[in-house]
């Protein structure tokens, strides 16, 4: 996938992230936090690459990075415990927290624009590392070329991100998140 096809998915997620939030808004988000969650969605969507640390070389006339590509920046694992573990986090009502913590907005919206980086590059030939970044061949579905493939994986991904939002597959998942409002956390109270 090209640059442009992983900022287009960032996008992509980050518009059905407003949809929902526009739709579905028992959640009691401020705007502000919607805000920084499309960013760091922006930002992750593109991280696997940038995090490679590239640079242009004038000797080999191509692009070379301090961490060959598609290796353990593009590795699944690492990125979906991170998402896993976050959105636990978030989701957890025995979570001390009494607002918002805005860690856990920037680091859910990374960690979902880089595992949707790395499972766009999953379905390209080259494949990204399934079992380890270093041991094995990359794995790949061999789903999308470049070009009007990557064209046409954008609007699969629009269809299956952007439609559940409008249609309020995530209703009953608002429903087990109302506690994240800015209510103070309940103690018990010993009683006599």
């Amino acid at each position: 996938m090209t640059r442009t096809s992983h900022l287009a998915s960032g996008a992509i997620l980050s518009a059905a992230a407003i949809i929902h939030y526009q739709l579905h808004s028992s959640l009691n988000i401020p705007f502000s936090w919607l805000v920084v969650f499309v960013i760091a969605i922006m930002a992750g969507a593109t991280a696997p690459d940038w995090m490679e640390i590239p640079r242009f070389s004038k000797t080999f006339n191509r692009r070379v990075s301090m961490i060959p590509h598609r290796t353990i920046t593009h590795w699944l694992l690492p990125w979906a415990f991170l998402f896993g573990y976050t959105f636990y986090k978030w989701t957890d009502p025995n979570n001390a927290i009494t607002g918002y913590d805005p860690m856990l907005f920037v680091t859910l919206g990374f960690s979902m624009g880089a595992l949707l980086h790395c499972i766009l590059d999953w379905m390209t030939p080259e494949g990204i590392p399934v079992v380890a970044p270093f041991i094995f061949k990359n794995g790949s579905m061999y789903l999308v070329r470049k070009g009007f493939g990557e064209f046409v994986s954008m609007i699969i991904l629009a269809l299956i991100t952007i439609m559940p939002a409008t249609n309020g597959f995530f209703v009953e998942a608002d429903s087990t998140l109302t506690h994240l409002t800015h209510k103070p956390v309940q103690t018990k109270t010993p009683q006599n």
